[in-house]
Protein backbone atom coordinates (compact mmCIF):
# COMPACT_ATOMS: atom_id res chain seq x y z
CA UNK A 1 0.00 0.00 0.00
CA UNK A 2 0.95 3.63 -0.76
CA UNK A 3 2.75 5.44 2.46
CA UNK A 4 1.44 8.48 3.28
CA UNK A 5 3.32 11.38 1.88
CA UNK A 6 5.77 13.90 3.32
CA UNK A 7 3.91 16.97 2.17
CA UNK A 8 0.76 17.79 1.33
CA UNK A 9 -0.56 21.58 0.57
CA UNK A 10 -3.11 23.00 2.73
CA UNK A 11 -4.08 25.66 -0.25
CA UNK A 12 -7.20 26.29 -0.78
CA UNK A 13 -7.64 24.47 -4.67
CA UNK A 14 -9.13 27.03 -7.41
CA UNK A 15 -11.29 24.12 -8.38
CA UNK A 16 -14.30 22.90 -7.64
CA UNK A 17 -14.08 19.77 -6.10
CA UNK A 18 -16.78 18.14 -8.46
CA UNK A 19 -14.25 18.38 -11.56
CA UNK A 20 -10.98 17.92 -9.36
CA UNK A 21 -13.20 14.70 -9.06
CA UNK A 22 -13.65 14.05 -12.15
CA UNK A 23 -10.08 15.04 -13.54
CA UNK A 24 -8.57 12.16 -10.62
CA UNK A 25 -11.76 9.58 -11.81
CA UNK A 26 -10.16 9.78 -15.55
CA UNK A 27 -6.18 9.60 -14.67
CA UNK A 28 -7.54 6.23 -12.59
CA UNK A 29 -9.43 5.21 -15.80
CA UNK A 30 -5.86 5.90 -17.83
CA UNK A 31 -4.36 3.27 -15.24
CA UNK A 32 -1.66 5.83 -14.19
CA UNK A 33 -0.55 4.69 -10.72
CA UNK A 34 2.41 6.92 -10.56
CA UNK A 35 -0.14 10.06 -11.90
CA UNK A 36 -2.58 9.00 -9.43
CA UNK A 37 0.60 9.33 -6.83
CA UNK A 38 1.22 12.66 -7.64
CA UNK A 39 -2.29 14.00 -7.61
CA UNK A 40 -2.33 12.94 -3.74
CA UNK A 41 0.73 15.17 -3.20
CA UNK A 42 -1.09 18.20 -5.00
CA UNK A 43 -2.98 19.34 -1.82
CA UNK A 44 -5.45 17.81 0.16
CA UNK A 45 -8.58 18.04 -1.84
CA UNK A 46 -6.74 16.33 -4.49
CA UNK A 47 -5.55 13.82 -2.02
CA UNK A 48 -8.51 12.13 -0.83
CA UNK A 49 -10.13 11.45 -4.28
CA UNK A 50 -6.44 10.20 -5.68
CA UNK A 51 -5.93 7.58 -2.59
CA UNK A 52 -9.66 6.58 -3.10
CA UNK A 53 -7.82 4.97 -6.40
CA UNK A 54 -4.75 4.47 -5.02
CA UNK A 55 -5.69 2.14 -2.34
CA UNK A 56 -8.99 1.25 -2.95
CA UNK A 57 -8.65 -2.58 -2.61
CA UNK A 58 -7.13 -4.85 -0.21
CA UNK A 59 -6.46 -8.14 -2.00
CA UNK A 60 -5.32 -10.88 1.00
CA UNK A 61 -4.07 -14.19 -1.41
CA UNK A 62 -2.96 -17.65 0.60
CA UNK A 63 -2.66 -19.73 -2.67
CA UNK A 64 -0.16 -21.46 -1.65
CA UNK A 65 -1.50 -22.74 2.17
CA UNK A 66 -3.65 -25.65 1.52
CA UNK A 67 -1.64 -27.91 3.76
CA UNK A 68 0.05 -25.53 5.98
CA UNK A 69 -1.10 -25.25 9.75
CA UNK A 70 -3.61 -22.29 11.01
CA UNK A 71 -0.27 -21.28 12.84
CA UNK A 72 1.38 -21.25 10.17
CA UNK A 73 -0.93 -18.97 7.90
CA UNK A 74 -1.28 -16.74 10.96
CA UNK A 75 2.14 -15.86 10.97
CA UNK A 76 2.20 -15.35 7.00
CA UNK A 77 2.86 -11.08 6.35
CA UNK A 78 -0.16 -10.57 4.08
CA UNK A 79 -2.13 -12.24 6.81
CA UNK A 80 -0.67 -9.93 9.62
CA UNK A 81 -1.32 -6.75 6.99
CA UNK A 82 -4.76 -7.59 7.09
CA UNK A 83 -5.55 -8.42 10.83
CA UNK A 84 -3.94 -5.48 11.44
CA UNK A 85 -4.44 -2.29 8.84
CA UNK A 86 -2.67 0.91 9.92
CA UNK A 87 -5.41 3.65 10.18
CA UNK A 88 -4.53 5.68 7.47
CA UNK A 89 -4.89 3.45 4.30
CA UNK A 90 -7.59 1.05 5.78
CA UNK A 91 -9.89 4.31 6.07
CA UNK A 92 -9.77 4.73 1.96
CA UNK A 93 -10.32 0.59 1.20
CA UNK A 94 -13.47 0.17 -0.23
CA UNK A 95 -12.73 -4.09 -1.83
CA UNK A 96 -11.65 -6.52 -0.67
CA UNK A 97 -10.56 -9.39 -2.26
CA UNK A 98 -10.00 -12.65 -0.21
CA UNK A 99 -8.31 -16.04 -2.52
CA UNK A 100 -7.73 -19.45 -1.90
CA UNK A 101 -9.32 -19.69 1.62
CA UNK A 102 -9.33 -23.58 2.27
CA UNK A 103 -9.59 -23.89 6.15
CA UNK A 104 -13.02 -23.14 8.05
CA UNK A 105 -11.37 -21.46 10.92
CA UNK A 106 -9.06 -19.22 8.51
CA UNK A 107 -12.79 -18.17 7.07
CA UNK A 108 -14.59 -17.33 9.72
CA UNK A 109 -11.45 -15.19 11.24
CA UNK A 110 -10.73 -13.08 8.07
CA UNK A 111 -14.08 -12.38 7.62
CA UNK A 112 -14.25 -11.19 10.69
CA UNK A 113 -11.69 -8.66 10.54
CA UNK A 114 -13.82 -7.01 8.07
CA UNK A 115 -14.59 -4.65 10.28
CA UNK A 116 -11.63 -3.07 10.62
CA UNK A 117 -12.46 -1.35 7.40
CA UNK A 118 -14.77 0.83 7.75
CA UNK A 119 -15.72 2.09 4.64
CA UNK A 120 -15.56 -1.27 2.85
CA UNK A 121 -18.62 -1.78 0.50
CA UNK A 122 -17.58 -4.90 -1.71
CA UNK A 123 -15.99 -8.18 -0.93
CA UNK A 124 -15.09 -10.53 -3.37
CA UNK A 125 -14.33 -14.36 -2.06
CA UNK A 126 -12.55 -16.79 -4.66
CA UNK A 127 -11.64 -20.50 -4.37
CA UNK A 128 -13.46 -20.94 -1.13
CA UNK A 129 -14.84 -24.87 -0.79
CA UNK A 130 -17.82 -24.12 1.61
CA UNK A 131 -18.85 -27.72 0.17
CA UNK A 132 -16.40 -28.98 2.76
CA UNK A 133 -17.35 -27.21 5.33
CA UNK A 134 -20.71 -28.42 7.74
CA UNK A 135 -24.23 -26.62 7.64
CA UNK A 136 -23.58 -25.86 10.57
CA UNK A 137 -20.22 -23.74 9.65
CA UNK A 138 -22.88 -21.23 8.06
CA UNK A 139 -24.34 -20.67 11.20
CA UNK A 140 -20.96 -20.62 13.39
CA UNK A 141 -19.98 -17.81 11.09
CA UNK A 142 -23.14 -15.98 11.18
CA UNK A 143 -23.06 -15.51 15.41
CA UNK A 144 -19.31 -14.71 15.07
CA UNK A 145 -20.12 -12.03 12.28
CA UNK A 146 -22.27 -10.89 14.78
CA UNK A 147 -19.62 -10.32 17.85
CA UNK A 148 -17.53 -8.63 14.87
CA UNK A 149 -19.84 -7.00 11.87
CA UNK A 150 -18.49 -5.61 8.79
CA UNK A 151 -19.51 -2.51 7.31
CA UNK A 152 -22.63 -2.32 5.13
CA UNK A 153 -21.26 -4.64 1.99
CA UNK A 154 -23.11 -3.37 -0.90
CA UNK A 155 -21.65 -5.62 -3.42
CA UNK A 156 -20.87 -9.64 -2.91
CA UNK A 157 -18.92 -11.72 -5.55
CA UNK A 158 -18.31 -15.45 -5.61
CA UNK A 159 -15.75 -17.19 -7.62
CA UNK A 160 -14.95 -20.40 -8.17
CA UNK A 161 -16.97 -21.27 -4.79
CA UNK A 162 -18.28 -24.82 -4.18
CA UNK A 163 -21.53 -25.23 -1.72
CA UNK A 164 -23.14 -28.77 -0.55
CA UNK A 165 -26.30 -27.61 -2.23
CA UNK A 166 -29.22 -24.83 -2.49
CA UNK A 167 -29.81 -24.53 0.91
CA UNK A 168 -26.03 -24.49 1.72
CA UNK A 169 -25.80 -21.89 -0.52
CA UNK A 170 -28.49 -19.89 0.23
CA UNK A 171 -28.18 -19.79 3.98
CA UNK A 172 -24.97 -17.94 3.18
CA UNK A 173 -25.95 -15.71 0.82
CA UNK A 174 -28.77 -15.25 3.24
CA UNK A 175 -26.63 -14.57 6.03
CA UNK A 176 -27.94 -10.85 8.09
CA UNK A 177 -24.59 -9.19 7.15
CA UNK A 178 -25.39 -9.14 3.86
CA UNK A 179 -28.94 -7.66 4.00
CA UNK A 180 -27.25 -4.44 2.62
CA UNK A 181 -26.42 -6.04 -0.85
CA UNK A 182 -27.53 -4.98 -3.96
CA UNK A 183 -25.29 -6.27 -6.52
CA UNK A 184 -24.33 -9.88 -6.60
CA UNK A 185 -21.69 -11.03 -9.06
CA UNK A 186 -21.40 -14.86 -9.69
CA UNK A 187 -18.97 -17.30 -11.84
CA UNK A 188 -18.31 -21.36 -11.52
CA UNK A 189 -20.72 -21.48 -8.55
CA UNK A 190 -21.01 -25.26 -7.87
CA UNK A 191 -22.58 -27.52 -5.82
CA UNK A 192 -20.95 -30.89 -4.40
CA UNK A 193 -21.21 -33.62 -7.23
CA UNK A 194 -22.49 -31.30 -10.05
CA UNK A 195 -19.20 -30.41 -12.21
CA UNK A 196 -21.27 -29.84 -15.46
CA UNK A 197 -22.56 -26.39 -14.12
CA UNK A 198 -19.19 -25.36 -14.29
CA UNK A 199 -19.45 -22.99 -16.98
CA UNK A 200 -21.88 -20.17 -16.05
CA UNK A 201 -21.64 -16.25 -14.65
CA UNK A 202 -24.36 -14.49 -13.31
CA UNK A 203 -24.42 -10.88 -12.33
CA UNK A 204 -27.71 -9.83 -10.40
CA UNK A 205 -28.73 -5.91 -9.37
CA UNK A 206 -31.90 -4.44 -7.57
CA UNK A 207 -31.82 -1.11 -7.67
CA UNK A 208 -33.74 0.18 -4.85
CA UNK A 209 -35.33 3.50 -7.03
CA UNK A 210 -37.69 1.00 -8.69
CA UNK A 211 -39.39 -0.18 -5.15
CA UNK A 212 -39.53 -3.59 -4.79
CA UNK A 213 -38.61 -5.82 -1.92
CA UNK A 214 -34.88 -5.82 -1.21
CA UNK A 215 -32.35 -8.52 -1.92
CA UNK A 216 -32.55 -9.75 1.91
CA UNK A 217 -36.07 -9.44 2.09
CA UNK A 218 -36.27 -12.12 -0.69
CA UNK A 219 -34.14 -14.49 0.58
CA UNK A 220 -35.77 -14.15 3.77
CA UNK A 221 -39.35 -15.11 2.57
CA UNK A 222 -37.74 -18.51 0.69
CA UNK A 223 -37.34 -20.48 3.45
CA UNK A 224 -38.10 -24.32 2.70
CA UNK A 225 -37.12 -22.54 -1.45
CA UNK A 226 -36.62 -25.78 -3.16
CA UNK A 227 -33.48 -26.58 -5.44
CA UNK A 228 -34.31 -25.95 -9.10
CA UNK A 229 -30.48 -26.48 -10.95
CA UNK A 230 -27.66 -24.75 -11.29
CA UNK A 231 -26.96 -22.21 -8.51
CA UNK A 232 -27.78 -19.34 -10.53
CA UNK A 233 -31.08 -20.69 -11.74
CA UNK A 234 -31.04 -20.97 -7.42
CA UNK A 235 -30.45 -17.28 -7.01
CA UNK A 236 -33.13 -16.03 -9.44
CA UNK A 237 -35.54 -17.95 -8.37
CA UNK A 238 -34.89 -17.07 -4.72
CA UNK A 239 -34.14 -13.61 -5.52
CA UNK A 240 -37.38 -13.28 -8.25
CA UNK A 241 -38.86 -9.47 -8.35
CA UNK A 242 -36.14 -8.45 -6.44
CA UNK A 243 -34.12 -8.43 -9.28
CA UNK A 244 -33.97 -5.76 -11.78
CA UNK A 245 -30.96 -5.93 -13.77
CA UNK A 246 -29.82 -9.35 -14.87
CA UNK A 247 -26.52 -10.19 -17.19
CA UNK A 248 -26.21 -14.14 -17.64
CA UNK A 249 -23.40 -15.53 -19.25
CA UNK A 250 -24.24 -19.29 -20.66
CA UNK A 251 -21.43 -21.08 -21.28
CA UNK A 252 -22.86 -24.44 -20.73
CA UNK A 253 -26.88 -24.89 -20.92
CA UNK A 254 -26.58 -28.47 -19.98
CA UNK A 255 -29.53 -28.80 -17.30
CA UNK A 256 -29.79 -25.34 -17.31
CA UNK A 257 -33.07 -23.20 -18.30
CA UNK A 258 -34.21 -19.41 -17.71
CA UNK A 259 -37.49 -18.43 -16.50
CA UNK A 260 -38.44 -14.99 -16.94
CA UNK A 261 -41.78 -15.23 -14.67
CA UNK A 262 -39.18 -15.69 -12.28
CA UNK A 263 -37.99 -11.80 -11.99
CA UNK A 264 -41.18 -10.00 -13.88
CA UNK A 265 -39.25 -6.39 -12.20
CA UNK A 266 -36.55 -6.42 -14.41
CA UNK A 267 -35.88 -3.39 -16.20
CA UNK A 268 -32.08 -4.24 -17.94
CA UNK A 269 -31.72 -7.84 -19.19
CA UNK A 270 -28.09 -9.18 -20.86
CA UNK A 271 -27.92 -12.66 -22.32
CA UNK A 272 -24.49 -13.57 -23.56
CA UNK A 273 -24.50 -17.98 -25.57
CA UNK A 274 -21.67 -19.77 -26.83
CA UNK A 275 -24.06 -19.64 -29.78
CA UNK A 276 -27.29 -19.53 -31.29
CA UNK A 277 -28.38 -22.47 -30.63
CA UNK A 278 -32.72 -23.97 -30.57
CA UNK A 279 -32.44 -23.04 -26.48
CA UNK A 280 -31.24 -19.63 -26.90
CA UNK A 281 -33.45 -19.14 -29.37
CA UNK A 282 -35.99 -20.60 -26.83
CA UNK A 283 -34.88 -18.69 -24.74
CA UNK A 284 -35.30 -15.26 -26.39
CA UNK A 285 -38.85 -15.84 -27.59
CA UNK A 286 -40.10 -16.28 -23.26
CA UNK A 287 -39.13 -12.69 -22.67
CA UNK A 288 -42.02 -11.07 -24.17
CA UNK A 289 -43.56 -11.92 -20.28
CA UNK A 290 -41.34 -8.96 -19.29
CA UNK A 291 -43.30 -6.00 -19.35
CA UNK A 292 -40.72 -3.83 -17.62
CA UNK A 293 -37.86 -4.35 -19.78
CA UNK A 294 -36.42 -1.15 -21.06
CA UNK A 295 -33.17 -2.30 -22.32
CA UNK A 296 -32.05 -5.87 -23.34
CA UNK A 297 -28.19 -7.17 -24.61
CA UNK A 298 -27.32 -10.24 -26.44
CA UNK A 299 -24.19 -11.46 -26.65
CA UNK A 300 -23.14 -14.36 -28.62
CA UNK A 301 -19.16 -15.99 -29.67
CA UNK A 302 -17.98 -15.31 -32.91
CA UNK A 303 -15.40 -17.67 -33.28
CA UNK A 304 -17.55 -20.47 -34.16
CA UNK A 305 -17.25 -23.13 -36.94
CA UNK A 306 -21.18 -22.11 -37.80
CA UNK A 307 -19.91 -18.39 -38.81
CA UNK A 308 -18.28 -20.36 -41.85
CA UNK A 309 -21.33 -22.32 -42.56
CA UNK A 310 -23.26 -20.19 -44.88
CA UNK A 311 -26.34 -22.53 -44.40
CA UNK A 312 -25.97 -22.59 -41.02
CA UNK A 313 -25.13 -19.06 -40.36
CA UNK A 314 -28.47 -17.59 -42.11
CA UNK A 315 -30.66 -20.62 -40.98
CA UNK A 316 -29.46 -19.02 -36.81
CA UNK A 317 -30.16 -15.51 -37.91
CA UNK A 318 -33.44 -15.92 -39.76
CA UNK A 319 -34.54 -17.62 -35.97
CA UNK A 320 -33.20 -15.00 -34.27
CA UNK A 321 -35.19 -12.31 -36.54
CA UNK A 322 -38.01 -14.39 -35.65
CA UNK A 323 -36.94 -14.33 -31.95
CA UNK A 324 -36.42 -11.08 -31.63
CA UNK A 325 -39.17 -9.32 -33.46
CA UNK A 326 -41.99 -9.52 -30.74
CA UNK A 327 -39.60 -8.04 -28.37
CA UNK A 328 -38.68 -5.41 -30.40
CA UNK A 329 -42.36 -4.62 -30.50
CA UNK A 330 -42.80 -4.47 -26.30
CA UNK A 331 -44.41 -1.01 -25.49
CA UNK A 332 -41.31 -0.66 -22.70
CA UNK A 333 -38.37 -1.80 -24.98
CA UNK A 334 -35.94 1.55 -25.41
CA UNK A 335 -32.86 -0.81 -26.91
CA UNK A 336 -31.82 -4.03 -28.53
CA UNK A 337 -27.83 -4.41 -28.42
CA UNK A 338 -27.31 -7.40 -30.94
CA UNK A 339 -23.37 -8.46 -31.79
CA UNK A 340 -21.57 -7.26 -34.17
CA UNK A 341 -21.35 -10.65 -36.38
CA UNK A 342 -20.89 -11.13 -40.03
CA UNK A 343 -24.32 -10.36 -41.92
CA UNK A 344 -26.37 -10.09 -38.82
CA UNK A 345 -27.68 -7.23 -38.53
CA UNK A 346 -28.45 -7.01 -42.01
CA UNK A 347 -30.94 -10.16 -41.90
CA UNK A 348 -32.40 -9.43 -38.85
CA UNK A 349 -35.39 -7.61 -41.01
CA UNK A 350 -38.25 -7.35 -39.33
CA UNK A 351 -37.13 -7.26 -35.98
CA UNK A 352 -35.27 -3.47 -36.98
CA UNK A 353 -38.28 -2.61 -38.05
CA UNK A 354 -39.19 -0.71 -34.85
CA UNK A 355 -35.98 1.00 -34.89
CA UNK A 356 -35.17 0.01 -31.43
CA UNK A 357 -32.12 -2.48 -32.58
CA UNK A 358 -28.09 -1.23 -32.29
CA UNK A 359 -24.87 -2.80 -32.99
CA UNK A 360 -22.84 -3.72 -30.10
CA UNK A 361 -19.44 -5.26 -28.91
CA UNK A 362 -19.34 -8.91 -27.14
CA UNK A 363 -18.10 -7.82 -24.51
CA UNK A 364 -20.16 -4.74 -23.64
CA UNK A 365 -23.51 -7.26 -22.40
CA UNK A 366 -21.04 -8.46 -19.74
CA UNK A 367 -19.28 -5.54 -18.70
CA UNK A 368 -20.35 -3.91 -15.34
Amino acid sequence: MPQPTSFVSSMPDPFPQELVDKIIDEVQHAHSKATLQACSSVCRSWRTRAMHHLVRCFLLELSDTRHDTIKKIKALPQFIKFKAPPTFPASFISRVCISCIYKVNIVQEVMCYLHLYPNLRELVLQRVPFSNFSRSKIKTLSKALDRSPPPPLRRLELYNISFIDSEHFLSFIGMSHFSAVTVLKMDTIQYKGKPDWWDLSALVKQDPQFGGPSFATSLSLQEGYQNAGPPIVDIIGALGKSITELKLKIGNDKGFDFDPNLCLSLRRLSLTFNRLSLFALTVLGRLTVLKALTHFSLGVDPFLYWLSNPGARDKAFEGLDHALTPVSRMPSIQEIMVPKLPGAFESLIESRKTGHLVEGDLDDPWAD
